[in-house]
């Protein structure tokens, strides 16, 4: 099977609870963002906490754009994707 590498990269407070800022991982080549997210839960375990924590979700941006949850099981990833993960902000 082939595999992929990406890269994933923490905001806070996700970040200090995870305590990695920049995560790498090899995914099988066929994989989606839903699929990258259960295995963060797996090789993490204060990932799922860290995501779960809070009243406001955090938003996976995928080349550059915002992914909604609807469409996690849909975007496929690919080859030296850069991933972020963060805590929208509201500020006035």
């Amino acid at each position: 099977m082939k595999t992929i590498s990406i890269t994933i990269k923490l905001g806070e407070p996700l970040r200090q609870t995870v305590g990695q800022r920049r995560l790498s991982l090899d995914l099988p080549e066929t994989s989606t963002i839903a699929a990258l997210l259960t295995r963060l839960k797996q090789d993490l375990p204060r990932f799922e906490s860290g995501w779960q924590q809070g009243a406001v979700p955090y938003v996976i941006f995928h080349q550059g754009r915002p992914v909604s949850v609807q469409r996690y099981t849909s975007t496929r990833l690919k080859n030296g994707d850069v991933l972020y993960v963060v805590m929208p902000v509201c500020g006035g």
